[in-house]
């Protein structure tokens, strides 16, 4: 899909299922879209986020930057905003 960040991240929003949310910040940061980052960095930053939704996020933050397969270019910006 040639533009599959824009088509995955309205699937983060509160009016989603928990479920859909969840999955959808897991794909975010398989990506390889640098958009990614502030995108799941700003849903980490929700102190009211459930926590199952919480790790999903954060699973795709370290996603952008280390994974199996590894990333063809790990974002440098998704490990410093995960430290």
């Amino acid at each position: 899909m040639p533009d599959a960040f824009l088509h995955l991240a309205p699937s983060t929003r509160p009016d989603r299922e928990t479920d859909e949310r969840v999955e959808a910040c897991r794909v975010l940061g398989k990506l390889e879209d640098e958009r990614a980052v502030p995108w799941l960095g700003a849903l980490l930053a929700d102190q009211s986020l459930p926590l199952e939704l919480h790790g999903a996020c954060f699973e795709g933050l370290v996603g952008t930057w280390t994974r199996y397969p590894a990333p063809e270019k790990p974002s440098r910006a998704g490990y410093e905003l995960t430290l």
